[in-house]
């Protein structure tokens, strides 16, 4: 099952990256203009109004894009960076993974990623290992085994090998 459409996911957080820059930078652009405008056209008579009227709107704008920059953007800035160099050439492919359990999700850069615990035998050594899903509600079986593809510890691909051989 493929949790992550790579091409598809890597066109979305790109577009979506470029598209708000610079949606954002147009608007504060604009409101820098209107308010150079604001000032250079006001009479004189009531010059204190607009003079008000622009220290009130370049302190609603700059809080506005405080905001965005703190809590929106970040988000935007994460997907994009994290689908950047993905590939299916650098993919790894784990072969056989047995699922033990859901832990606590982890919050990285304002994204929720789930935690998922796995462990895998190398030799006579068995080992634990994290592995984290993003924006999917894939649910695994306990004690199944699976064939996992991940970037970066974040599951891309999975297949359940119980039932490969059905």
């Amino acid at each position: 099952m493929e949790l992550i459409r790579i091409n598809e996911f890597k066109k979305k957080a790109k577009k979506r990256y470029y598209l708000h820059l610079i949606l954002v930078l147009l608007f504060l652009a604009v409101v820098a203009i209107g308010l150079v405008l604001s000032i250079q056209l006001s009479p004189w008579q009531i010059y204190e109004v607009f003079m008000i009227i622009n220290i009130v709107v370049s302190v609603l704008v700059t809080l506005v894009a405080i905001f965005y920059f703190a809590n929106i953007f970040p988000i935007i800035s994460h997907y994009y960076k994290f689908y950047q160099n993905m590939t299916t050439v650098s993919l790894d492919h784990r072969r056989s993974r047995t699922y033990l359990s859901e832990l606590e999700s982890k919050n990285i850069n304002h994204v929720n990623y789930r935690v998922l615990l796995f462990s895998y035998k190398e030799g006579e050594k068995e080992y634990k290992e994290n592995l984290y899903v993003l924006d999917n509600d894939i649910q695994f079986k306990e004690g199944g085994n699976y064939k996992i593809a991940t970037y970066r510890n974040v599951i891309v691909k999975s297949e359940d090998l119980n039932n490969a051989n059905d």
